[in-house]
């Protein structure tokens, strides 16, 4: 079985048994069985306790092997030093996949490490295939199954972000972070010590995942760099893959090391790595899915030059100033688009890139000038900058103005970010109506500059990629013949 269908079968499982289903709420295998339970996974579960005839509601069975049906998935949550029989037992059981929670392993020295070793050693000799140890577990969102086996992350919105974390504590967080941001995943993963299952493979898995646009990682070191990069530049030129790699400074690097047993490596050798291979590299967890909202919502752009129009004149020198601190460009505008502009607008408005609509411009003024300004073949995309709740108009309406400029953007068919500046909580709807037209708002001149490099970085990926290389239909990257 190959690795993208022996993964379809871990996250579209028809049945799943929790190894270690506890009755106590404080212990993972409790909470895992409550999520699966609570987020209405669609297929059938078995709680695995040899003490108790059923937790939280459910039928519970001494041991795999007691289940009267058959199992796709087991979710691991036992002591490290059970777990080899335990994979052996699912074995016997013909299971497809194992979520291994439990840590001890690899990450506490050599005698974990011999022990993970047992484990995968197990597994193989099964045909089974293993996510961890030492992770915390795994989510897709897809309403055909809805498989929530995280504890205590219930997942409230679907999307296109995939995202797979090394860290499974980060995991937990993000998902409630990511909730709040409104940000929706296709699939979310703990992948743990990798003892199996690694980056490479959940790369190549996503590529073909029809629910997943943007895959997104948090990397502290990765085992086989040559397999990665392999894989990295097959999916680069397919779906966007963004990375937030950890372990940059000598102290973090040591951190690495005792908490995934991974070697966290030179930065340098990283960032070449990923330059060279076509993800796109970010500094930190919102850089991560600000980058991912427009990647996942945008078209790629031909190259780095943006245009910036605003009806408010310090949003506007500071977007500018992010701009191009994150290596983008500003170009000239044509004669063309400058006098139409000036045609467009007030003798005292400041026309050329950026332009400045100023701050008593109603829509139907700032509406105008971005369709000229959109017009414009020297601009590859576009920052339109909205600074508080008063305009031309009076009070801006927060149905009108998103609904008029985000459709003006789609039908310029330039990459579109727009720069928001306000309180969040007092602009929601406003900033709603824009993300359903697919249009993302940002909160800072410095997170929009962010986004927009992501996806200028990517576009130039791709149009030198093409230009050089061809994929062919079994995925092998080749350089095209001169």
């Amino acid at each position: 079985m190959d690795t993208s269908e022996s993964l379809r079968q871990i996250f579209y499982p028809r049945s799943v048994a929790v190894l270690g289903a506890s009755t106590d709420p404080s212990k993972y295998g409790n909470q895992i069985l409550k999520v699966l339970v609570d987020d209405k996974y669609r297929g059938k579960i078995y709680p695995i306790n040899p003490k108790s005839p059923e937790v939280l509601g459910v039928k519970a069975y001494p041991s795999m092997l007691d289940v009267p049906e058959p199992v796709d998935l087991a979710m691991v949550v036992i002591p490290a030093r059970m777990t080899p029989q335990a994979i052996k037992e699912c074995a016997e059981k013909e299971v497809k996949g194992a979520v291994v929670i439990t840590a001890g392993f690899s990450e506490i020295g050599e005698e974990g490490k011999a022990l993970e070793e047992e484990l995968v050693r197990e597994a193989r000799n099964g045909g089974i295939r293993i996510i961890g140890p030492n992770c915390f577990g795994i989510i897709n969102t897809d309403p055909v199954v809805r498989l929530n086996a995280m504890p205590g992350s219930l997942i409230e919105r679907p999307g296109p972000v995939a995202f797979v974390s090394q860290s499974g504590a980060l995991a937990e967080a993000v998902v409630a972070w990511a909730q709040e941001q409104g940000i929706g995943f296709s699939k979310f993963v703990s992948i743990g010590n990798m003892s199996d299952i690694d980056f490479a493979d959940m790369m190549l898995y996503l590529a073909d995942d029809p629910k997943t646009k943007v895959i997104t990682m948090y990397i502290e070191g990765i085992k086989n760099g040559r397999r990665f990069l392999d894989a990295a530049r097959r999916v680069t030129l397919r779906k966007p893959v963004v990375v937030l790699k950890a372990g940059r400074y000598s102290a973090a690097t040591r951190a690495v090391t005792s908490h995934t047993g991974s070697f966290a490596g030179s930065d340098k050798i990283y960032d070449a790595a990923f330059r060279q291979s076509g993800i796109v590299r970010v500094e930190g967890i919102e850089d991560l899915f600000d980058a991912a909202r427009a990647l996942g919502s945008q078209p790629v752009p031909r190259g780095n030059c943006v245009g910036v129009i605003s009806h408010a004149g310090g949003p506007m020198v500071m977007t500018c100033d992010a701009c191009e601190s994150n290596g983008l460009e500003l170009p000239t505008i044509s004669k063309s688009t400058e006098s139409e502009l000036r045609k467009a607008l007030p003798h005292y408005a400041a026309v050329g890139n950026p332009t400045d609509v100023v701050a008593d411009a109603p829509l139907t003024r700032y509406n105008e000038a971005l369709e000229i300004f959109c017009k414009d073949e020297s601009l590859d995309s576009i920052i339109a900058v909205i600074e508080g709740l008063t305009c031309g108009d009076g009070v801006l309406d927060q149905q009108k103005w998103p609904d008029t400029l985000g459709n003006t953007l789609k039908v310029c068919k330039k990459p579109s970010l727009v720069l928001w500046m306000f309180a969040q909580s007092r602009i929601k709807e406003g900033v709603q109506n824009f993300e359903k037209l697919d249009i993302p708002v940002y909160a800072s001149p410095e997170r929009v500059a962010k986004a927009m490099k992501a996806l200028a970085s990517y576009g130039v990926y791709l149009r030198d990629a093409n230009e050089s290389t061809v994929l062919l239909r079994d995925q092998t990257v080749v350089e095209k013949a001169d």
